[in-house]
């Protein structure tokens, strides 16, 4: 398994390859290793859209970040 944390300004469940994932902003979540999409439900006030990460070599203590922004 591998490892992100999806960090954004407030708390947002994390859209994993199109599936909404149950999964919350700003906390580690599990992944399989590979290539994978992430996005965040709820309103599109934020960028980018979507962003494309190979996910390898992470551990809980070294996730991969996604970082999205609030829009201006």
């Amino acid at each position: 398994m591998e490892f992100v944390i999806v960090l954004f300004g407030e708390e947002r469940e994390v859209v994993i390859d199109d599936v909404n994932s149950g999964e919350e902003t700003n906390k580690v979540i599990e992944v399989e290793a590979g290539t994978h999409c992430f996005s965040l439900a709820g309103t599109r006030d934020f960028v980018p859209l979507e962003q494309f990460f190979t996910v390898v070599n992470t551990s809980v203590l070294n996730p991969r970040e996604v970082r999205f922004e609030k829009k201006a």
